[in-house]
């Protein structure tokens, strides 16, 4: 393998996917300078392997909180694969656009480039492309939904802003819940994790204030003390179960950390009888975020 440019170059974006997904930004950056290193000096000889090395530095600056820099190389491998006419270059390019620019705090421009990947996509039939595009979409709804309300509240009464239903999030989850079949199958783990995330965040967002929890029925859970979840909250506590089992199997520590704080938010929210499953849930966290 030493001997070979090529074998080592996909090693190294291999090396680099893997720390990337399992959240690990020294390995992930160490990755991403292999296959700049690999990658030929100029794009005469191989175009896509420089678009590749900058979309590759985009990632790593994007999981080490380099937000700036990560829209810049987003923003060159894009418009390199736009110029040296690489289709798939150019989508791989879009969406580590969309996912730099989500990261900085601007929704609204992640989400055109994850509506335009998405149509892309779905014309070209590239699955795992597409899964990815409407995981980003719904990220992006949901970011807007967070923003949108911090400014409602201030303006709108109490019960009105309790019972309004939040048109943001309920577009990341219908389109979660339209595309479920292939979140679940296309992308891997990582994108199943990131899915599920969503998937509860939107749940959560959409759920009225006066829930009534006397309407809720048991089901068994072997992960918490309390020996039942509740049938009312399954839409929040089921993704969120799943999440946590595609980060452990991944080893993305800081990924599980949020799903159970989460879940620990979650059981607070369904009131006192659920304090042992909070507890549980935070104690959970708690040793994630030590690890």
């Amino acid at each position: 393998v030493a001997a070979d440019p090529a074998l080592n170059a996909a090693w190294a974006a291999c090396d680099h996917d893997a720390a990337r997904a399992r959240g690990d930004g020294d390995a992930c950056d160490a990755a991403a300078r292999r296959v700049a290193s690999l990658a030929p000096a100029t794009t005469r000889t191989d175009p896509e392997a420089r678009v590749e090395a900058r979309r590759a530095r985009a990632e790593a600056c994007l999981l080490a909180g380099r937000l700036g820099e990560a829209v810049f190389h987003a923003s060159e491998a894009f418009r390199g694969s736009i110029r040296e006419g690489l289709t798939h270059a150019t989508l791989r390019a879009t969406l580590t656009l969309a996912e730099s620019h989500l990261a900085a705090g601007a929704p609204a421009a992640a989400l055109q480039h994850a509506l335009a990947l998405e149509h892309s996509a779905a014309a070209l039939r590239l699955d795992g492309l597409r899964a990815a595009a409407i995981v980003a979409l719904a990220e992006c709804w949901l970011a807007m939904s967070a923003t949108t309300n911090i400014g409602r509240t201030a303006r709108v009464p109490g019960t009105q802003q309790r019972r309004r239903r939040d048109g943001y999030a309920s577009m990341a989850k219908d389109a979660l819940d339209a595309h479920a079949p292939a979140l679940l199958s296309r992308g891997g783990l990582a994108l199943r994790a990131r899915a599920r995330m969503a998937s509860a965040k939107a749940a959560l967002a959409c759920r009225s204030d006066d829930f009534d929890s006397s309407r809720m029925s048991s089901r068994t859970s072997s992960s918490y003390p309390d020996d039942s979840t509740y049938s009312g909250w399954d839409d929040v506590l089921v993704p969120l179960e799943d999440a946590v089992a595609c980060c452990v199997a991944l080893g993305s520590l800081a990924k599980e950390a949020e799903a159970h704080e989460l879940m620990a938010r979650t059981f607070d929210a369904m009131g006192p009888r659920h304090v042992g499953a909070r507890n549980a849930a935070a104690r959970r966290w708690r040793e994630c975020e030590r690890r």
